[in-house]
């Protein structure tokens, strides 16, 4: 009888523990690669929980533009390839909810990118100590996990890529022109 209520107990623990959200302990993986067709340089870093779920910070640079962006990742389908009706919210430990737009990459269905996000959320993240991460498509979650922010000063080398300075007031989509003005904009004020 004792073997049949801890089987039991168990086997309701373990369903249970399939229905709360999961978390990852890793610190942060670095990747850089260089396109020689479009002559582009990408510095990314990600913090994983298993090979597909992540979330992201990458750079991208051209001849023409440097561009700055969140990327993220699941291990099931999320949305169809290219869709841009998925949402992220995004919260650093116990502070402020970031509910930011994503749009899936154009070949796959379970991985895209956050083009405009709020400065204060990669300060947070930089800062953090756990994140947590849902992603929704049409109003529906899709997935939930946690991330432990070990390494996160990684983040600064992938800003450093794009030359965004930790006083930039913005951190996304700048091209040279637009990311030298508004440089010349804070070193004025």
């Amino acid at each position: 009888m004792k073997n049949i209520i801890f089987t039991i107990t168990t086997s309701f623990f373990l369903l249970l523990s399939g229905c709360a959200s999961t978390y990852s302990t890793s610190n942060f993986r670095g990747n850089n690669w260089h396109d020689a067709m479009t002559d582009t340089s990408t510095t990314e870093q990600r913090v994983y929980f298993g090979a597909d779920k992540y979330l992201g910070f990458r750079c991208d640079v051209s001849p023409t533009q440097k561009e700055f962006f969140l990327t993220f990742g699941s291990g099931d389908a999320i949305a169809t390839p290219n869709n841009s009706n998925v949402k992220l919210k995004i919260r650093v430990d116990s502070g402020k909810v970031y509910e930011v737009k994503g749009r899936m990459y154009s070949n796959s269905y379970r991985s895209g990118t956050i083009k405009d996000f709020p400065k204060e959320l990669l300060t947070e993240i930089k800062s953090g100590t756990r994140l947590l991460v849902n992603i929704y498509s049409y109003k529906e979650l899709k997935e939930r996990v946690f991330f432990f922010l070990t390494g996160s000063e990684v983040i600064s080398e992938v800003q450093k890529a794009c030359g965004i300075t930790s006083n930039a007031t913005k951190l996304v989509g700048h091209d040279e022109k637009e990311f030298e003005m508004e440089k010349a904009k804070i070193l004025k004020d």
